[in-house]
């Protein structure tokens, strides 16, 4: 299932490769961007597995941008550690902003700051999201581990 997820979404790459997305600069004119492959392979695994939520760990607004602009059937989580990022994203299509206000060092694994990340979301939706599938992506995290990647969690499992 997965192949087929990978397959899928370098499919939609290459179509939006052809189209020319994001360029910021003269010389970068039809040079695709990272972090839309990110984007767009988590709103695609998200809709093949029906996941309840996108979770994106973002440090960019315009990533929550077009993450909006691809309008999943689920709602999406923009988790930052920027305020104005945060108070942005209220305004995007399916976007729930959640802040992170401790401190990046405060966090000694990637399992606490995913523990931090599910009590803000439980924090939001009660029980609604218990036990649920969902997608997990990060773009320019300062965790290795969620670095630029897509996974599918179940939430309530990373709790200890």
């Amino acid at each position: 299932m997965m192949s087929e997820i990978c397959l899928e979404a370098e499919k939609t790459m290459r179509e939006l490769e052809r189209d020319r997305l994001d360029y910021e600069e003269e010389e970068d004119i039809g040079g695709l961007k990272f972090r839309y492959a990110v984007a767009e392979s988590a709103c695609r695994a998200a809709e093949i597995i029906q996941a309840k939520a996108v979770i994106f760990f973002c440090e960019q607004f315009e990533v929550a941008i077009y993450l909006a602009k691809l309008r999943p059937s689920c709602p999406i989580f923009i988790v930052t550690f920027t305020e104005s990022i945060a108070s942005c994203t209220q305004g995007l299509y399916g976007c729930h902003p959640i802040l992170i206000k401790e401190d990046i060092e405060s966090f000694k694994t990637t399992d606490d700051f995913t523990r931090t990340i599910e009590r803000h979301i439980f924090s939001l939706t009660g029980t609604a999201l218990e036990e649920s599938d969902v997608m997990v992506c990060a773009h320019r995290c300062q965790f290795p581990s969620l670095h630029n990647t897509v996974r599918m969690v179940k939430l309530g499992k990373s709790r200890g």
